[in-house]
């Protein structure tokens, strides 16, 4: 259970981190760079696997209920 809560934390620190890094290249117009798509990816990819660690939370819990 930690692990699991160390893990989305983590995935919630990254997402503030790489918003945080995209609105400073907005403030300073380099929106469109290259740099900016490595923060979009890794906005996305932290998402993703938050996502995926939740689901499997939830199919592991209805396994149990069709029991």
């Amino acid at each position: 259970m930690t692990a699991v809560a160390v893990f989305l934390v983590l995935c919630v620190q990254v997402v503030v981190v790489s918003t945080w890094k995209l609105l400073t290249l907005v403030k300073n117009d380099r929106i469109f760079t290259d740099s900016s798509m490595a923060w979009v990816n890794t906005n996305v990819w932290a998402i993703a696997a938050g996502c995926v660690r939740r689901s499997l939370r939830s199919v592991r819990r209805m396994s149990k209920f069709l029991e």
